[in-house]
């Protein structure tokens, strides 16, 4: 735990840069999340073309 001086305002600069990484970590989550739904999308446009082409049966 920390010891709060100037009246509270180093731990609300803490609590702040909490915040700032949880806030950094859910939007490095939802890109990867994005990535990886552009990834499958385009692994299916690859199927169907295989499968237009008589590739795949």
């Amino acid at each position: 735990m920390v010891a709060l001086s100037n009246g509270g305002t180093d731990g609300k600069l803490l609590l702040t840069s909490t915040e700032q990484q949880k806030r950094r970590r859910r939007i490095e989550k939802l890109r990867r999340i994005q990535h990886d739904h552009r990834m499958r999308l385009i692994v299916i446009v690859l199927i169907g073309k295989h499968q237009e082409s008589g590739l795949i049966h």
